[in-house]
Order: C-alpha cells, then structure tokens, then sequence
C-alpha cells in the first residue's frame, strides 16, 4: 500500500512539471513568432465591403511603380464593420503598398483609395502591426484610407 502512495505520489509530481514546463515554454514561442513578421490590420468602418489589393516585395527600396509590376499580390475583401488582418514574413515585407482598395457599392464600380510605398527599416519594423482604416463620406461616394504603425 505505501508503495502504491509512492507511486501515485510520484506520477502527480511528473505531470505537474511537466503541465508546467509547456505553459513555461508557449509564451517565448508566440514572441518569437511576432518578431519575424509584419501584421497589416484592415479596419473598416464604412457601411460596405472593401475590395483591398495589397502588394508586397522583398526589396526594401521598391517604389510604387515597381511594386505594381513585381509586387506579390494579396486580396482581401472586408465586410463591413469588420476587421481582418493579413500576417506577413518580414523576409518577403521589404516594400509594402495598398494597391488599391474599392468600396463595393451598387450600382457601378464604388470610389477606391490606396497608399504610398511603405518601407521596412524606414516606415515599420519586423514585428510591426500596420493599421489600414477605411472609411468613407455619408453617401458613400468618397472612400479614405488611414495608415499608421503600432
């Protein structure tokens, strides 16, 4: 009987540490993750969804123009009142870019908006949210893009 208390003693003592260990050990891998990447947070605040086309590239000294023509291209489209995020390696977010963004309103094609040539090193950091915030006039007719780094 005591040896059967030793045993069961025994085996909460090695669960226990190892329960421990692992929750020890989960944050430094979350932080490890955010360092080699950049988050670009789409927040929209008008009352349509929003096509958004964003480009990236690995240089970090792309302009617009190039960024058009050998930029990786990535879609998103955002309900409205939502927000979404689009999560990057920083090894591939050198230059960024908002291509474009169009409201998606009936009838025709809705206003657009995009952004300047963004830098990593010069406008943002490896492990840098950047926040794109869309919203537009009462009518809808005019679309605004916001865009600051956390």
């Amino acid at each position: 009987m005591r040896r059967l208390v030793w045993v069961l003693a025994a085996m909460v003592m090695f669960s226990l540490g190892a329960t421990a260990e692992i929750r020890c050990n989960l944050p430094n891998i979350i932080i490890e993750a955010q360092f080699d990447t950049v988050t670009v947070k789409y927040i929209n605040d008008t009352d349509a969804s929003i096509y958004v086309s964003l480009l990236a590239l690995e240089d970090d000294d792309e302009d617009e123009d190039d960024l058009q023509d050998d930029g990786d291209e990535r879609i998103s489209v955002i309900k409205a009142g939502d927000v979404e995020s689009v999560v990057l390696d920083c090894d591939d977010a050198g230059s960024l870019m908002i291509d474009f963004a169009r409201m998606l309103v009936t009838p025709g094609p809705g206003p657009t908006a995009g952004s300047a040539a963004l830098h990593i090193g010069e406008d943002f950091d490896c492990g840098d949210v950047i926040t794109a915030e869309f919203y537009s006039n009462s009518s809808q007719t005019q679309l605004y893009l916001d865009l600051y780094v956390d």
